[in-house]
């Protein structure tokens, strides 16, 4: 099976690779103690401070295993066993682990996190369902504008004006 990490994921996956054993072990205890229905936000702040992780990567590692959960869920045994078994090349072709690199505990990791179907795979599923539209709200901004009406005569001062709001709005369309 021919595999690749996609960039966006890359971050979180290095992010694993770099914890102890200890730290991995710790993750795993964690994602299994999330209730259903917890928040991304907030397994990421239980994840940084149990792991004494940065928000941003510990945000990198639930994105990364979370997007590996909606892969691997969707496929059979054997596909599910083929991905995991690719992934270590995928690890050494993205640039996440060197060549040679023991990558025997991230499998262990991910096959632990791919049994949590009531907290990961619950995060998983509401994430994928959060995005799933045809626009997806990025930012909104207000801009005003103060537009002067001047008269006909230039050496009358401004007699009056408008004031125009506008508001922009910026999203992603689903293509």
């Amino acid at each position: 099976m021919d595999l690749r990490i996609p960039r966006k994921f890359q971050a979180g996956f290095k992010a694993l690779y770099e914890l102890s054993e200890e730290k991995k072990e710790q993750l795993i205890v964690v994602l299994k103690e999330t209730r259903r229905g917890s928040s991304t936000q907030d397994l990421t702040v239980k994840i940084s401070l149990t792991l004494g992780l940065g928000l941003e990567p510990a945000q990198s590692l639930i994105n990364a295993l979370t997007s590996f959960y909606l892969v691997v869920d969707n496929l059979d045994e054997k596909g599910k066993a083929e991905f995991i078994e690719a992934l270590p090349d995928a690890l050494v072709e993205s640039g996440v682990v060197s060549d040679g690199a023991d990558t025997s505990s991230i499998i262990q990791v991910v096959n632990s996190a791919l049994e949590l179907k009531e907290s990961l795979g619950t995060i998983a599923k509401a994430k994928e369902l959060a995005t799933e539209c045809e626009r997806l709200f990025v930012k909104s901004r207000i801009l005003s504008d103060f537009r002067p009406i001047f008269s006909d005569n230039l050496d009358e001062p401004i007699g009056a004006g408008i004031i125009v709001h506008q508001l922009r709005i910026t999203f992603h369309k689903d293509e």
